[in-house]
């Protein structure tokens, strides 16, 4: 029986040789190590009393702010978290607010949104490093930037920065404010913003009077017409006629009283420009209801 245990010894060695000490693969806790003095900072983002952390919000409705927490590296080697709070203003109207920094290296920054409407309609925010002059002319570092709600946030330094135009925007729909008996629909593209027209629909309701009426859909620039859409029928006395503009579509012969017109593919109109009905022959009666727009949103405040 010994001799059949040093057979078996003799064959493992023979298997299992040890390698020579140049092959050797050390433990990682024997050739890592970490100083405890002096320690040197991965980030290049040191910061004095002088320096402010300059953020800039854009609300999409009121009463929205962004949550701001900035993890920062003092010289002692002491990590503290800063939370701040940076109100929105008017709608899409941006609203700048300065807050003062300790000294040390800012190793990271995170920002969500919060407040009315934040779920749906997202805030743009941007966090940058200002002197004590603190105005948006002098920013010396753009940290991040880009939309955030609720749910959904960015930081320094994982994120790329982006513009307010950049993303997927949001989708919206809205109901236009409805128009007086005898007159057109006119809706202009708010302050702040710029709108993908997906589609635009609308009912008109003609009177008793005899006329035909031709519709169109008038796009411009607040006075120059760059697009014009019949609606590709005569609606006469005494009828509901409902007109849909979509991305794309085709023009559609009359079902059950609806009628539908392409719009100009991937249509972006930037604040100031108008979706506008243009009806041949109205008549004082005549009434515009059921106005609605589909639309992609931007902010282009700044």
């Amino acid at each position: 029986m010994a001799q059949d245990l040093n057979d078996k010894k003799n064959i493992s060695g023979a298997q299992f040789t040890q390698p020579p000490d140049e092959f050797k693969v050390n433990s990682p806790t024997s050739i890592v190590g970490f100083d405890f003095c002096d320690v040197r900072p991965w980030c290049p983002q040191y910061i004095d009393l002088q320096d402010r952390l300059f953020v800039t919000v854009v609300a999409t409705t009121a009463a929205q702010f962004v949550n701001v927490v900035v993890r920062m590296l003092r010289p002692d080697g002491t990590i503290v978290l800063l939370p701040f709070i940076a109100p929105g203003g008017a709608v899409g109207v941006a609203n700048s607010t300065a807050f003062p920094l300790m000294e040390g290296f800012i190793l990271s920054v995170s920002v969500n949104g919060s407040g009315a409407g934040v779920a749906q309609y997202p805030i743009f925010a941007s966090v940058a490093l200002v002197r004590q002059q603190a105005t948006a002319a002098l920013q010396s570092c753009t940290l991040c930037a880009g939309y955030v709600n609720n749910s959904t946030g960015f930081g320094y330094p994982q994120h790329q920065p982006q513009r307010m135009t950049d993303g997927a925007g949001w989708i919206q729909s809205s109901k236009l404010a409805q128009q007086g008996a005898g007159q057109d629909n006119t809706f202009t593209v708010p302050v702040g913003q710029r709108w993908r027209i997906l589609s635009f629909t609308a009912a008109l309701t003609t009177a008793v009077a005899v006329a035909n009426r031709f519709v169109s859909l008038l796009l411009d620039d607040g006075a120059n017409v760059y697009a014009l859409i019949p609606g590709g029928t005569v609606q006469v006395a005494s009828l509901t006629y409902t007109y849909t503009f979509a991305d794309s579509t085709q023009n559609a012969a009359n079902i059950n009283n609806v009628f539908t017109a392409p719009l100009p593919s991937n249509l972006i109109m930037p604040a100031g420009h108008r979706i506008r009905t243009a009806t041949a022959g109205l008549q004082g009666a005549d009434q515009w209801g059921q106005v609605w727009a589909l639309v992609q949103i931007w902010l282009d405040a700044v």
